[in-house]
């Protein structure tokens, strides 16, 4: 059905707003002719219109989504100053608008990697909230309810709810609690089924749920299914002409760790270098430094070490103008990788060690127990059998309280049976390494 302003009064307060960058809107965006609530409600879109500036039709949705995320972003100024339990009560008052759906997942989804209380906190707020969207009638209050009942229909209040419980998944996720995050995301795709072939659903909203589902499967070692789901959140975000290049980005970065920790290192790096480099320069610098990272990383799984020495010379640079919290120690950590990828084992045993004991200050526990990793392996290639076993030791006792996964606590036990043995190799080594992450144990590092 075609979508259109019949209620002229709903018009009246967007059209004459003032609020910044609302009239840029898609060249698509047209009034319908033959409508008499069209001409009445905005006479100078119409005027707009008849001159050939805009197509077929005026996507109303579209311009009420814009004003109801412009008005979400004035008032989270206010809520964002909150502690965090006054924060959930006023967000529970606060009426529920689908502009504060979107901005809440937008907030929690940044929050993951630095505040995991306060990503969870959001998360639940927008689940929530999206519970209760409302659906306005013809004669409804458009102070308190500014979007068109034919833009509340079944499909796009389903796309903010897979939205929003994937967030929440995500946000559980990050603070090792899979069970739930299985929940929330089951409860997702869900959701995200009653979106398909619906015109008003976003294909980038579908790509971002896929996205965060696909770092659940790969945190859970569903590699073949976090692939084949990040495949198809590609082939959404590249279908969507309006997609945005930081999803984009964000993908191809997803895609290449799944493919990497499946030990599909060539196809990884495949993926990164089809990112042309007009859209790498276009993404903001924070982005563009875990893509370089991402980039020397998997130049170091693909024993590449002078094209992972390169890239990390733009990663370094990046960081000094963007780093923040444990990105420099990230840095450095990868730095003492290469060096020991170039044979200077004895300086990369000094770099890495000086990293894990600021990890371990910083409290990143599980950063700090794949480092011990990392430290167990060069031991092992300096023949310090000893001190291998107890760096392998240390690796286990640091893991234990993360709530692992069964598979994992096996794995662990693998490392610590045979660190008592020392018959580690440096293949087995690294194949926990890369198991810790995500990863799989091919059989050949269990018999090399």
């Amino acid at each position: 059905m075609h979508q259109h302003l019949t209620w002229s009064r709903i018009l009246w307060p967007i059209y004459h707003s003032e609020e910044p960058g609302l009239w840029q809107v898609e060249p698509s965006l047209v009034a319908l002719e033959g409508c008499e609530g069209c001409r009445e409600g905005c006479p100078g879109l119409w005027e707009m219109a008849e001159a050939g500036e805009f197509s077929e039709r005026l996507n109303f949705f579209e311009l009420a989504l814009k004003r109801s995320r412009w008005l979400a972003n004035r008032d989270w100024q206010s809520l964002s100053k909150l502690p965090p339990e006054l924060m959930r009560q006023a967000l529970r008052r606060h009426p529920a608008t689908y502009g504060l759906v979107d901005l809440l997942v937008e907030e929690s989804h940044r929050q993951a990697s630095m505040d995991r209380d306060c990503a969870l906190l959001l998360a639940e707020s927008a689940v929530e909230m999206a519970e209760c969207l409302p659906t306005l009638s013809p004669d409804a209050d458009t102070e308190t309810q500014p979007l068109p009942e034919e833009a509340l229909d079944t499909a796009v209040r389903a796309e903010m709810l897979a939205l929003a419980h994937a967030v929440l998944g995500n946000a559980h996720r990050v603070a090792y609690r899979r069970w739930e995050a299985e929940a929330a995301f089951r409860q997702a795709l869900v959701y995200l089924q009653e979106t398909e072939e619906d015109a008003r659903c976003e294909l980038q909203g579908r790509a971002r749920v896929l996205s965060m589902h696909a770092s659940f499967l790969t945190d859970t070692r569903r590699l073949d299914a976090a692939i084949e789901c990040l495949a198809e959140a590609a082939n959404a975000a590249e279908q969507d002409l309006r997609c945005p290049t930081t999803l984009i980005a964000d993908i191809a970065i997803k895609r290449s760790i799944a493919l990497g920790l499946a030990h599909r290192d060539l196809e990884a790096l495949t993926v990164l270098k089809g990112l042309k480099p007009a859209l790498q320069g276009a993404l903001p610098t924070r982005l563009r430094l875990f893509l370089r990272h991402r980039f020397s990383e998997q130049f170091l799984w693909c024993d590449n070490p002078r094209d992972a020495r390169s890239a990390l010379e733009s990663v370094k640079q990046l960081c000094q103008r963007v780093g923040r919290g444990l990105d420099f120690l990230r840095v450095r950590w990868l730095e003492g990788r290469i060096v020991a990828a170039e044979g200077d084992l004895s300086t990369a045993l000094q770099i890495l060690a000086e990293t894990q004991e600021h990890l371990l200050a910083e409290k990143a526990i599980h950063e700090a127990a794949l480092l011990a990793l990392e430290i167990a392996a060069v031991l092992h290639a300096l023949g310090r059998l000893e001190e291998t076993e107890r760096h392998a030791r240390q690796a286990v006792v640091l893991f234990l309280p993360l709530g692992l996964d069964e598979e994992t606590l096996c794995a662990l036990s693998l490392l610590a049976d045979a660190a008592c043995r020392r018959c580690l190799t440096p293949k087995l080594i690294d194949a926990l390494l890369r198991y810790a992450r995500g990863g799989e144990i091919p059989e050949s590092a269990l018999w090399t």
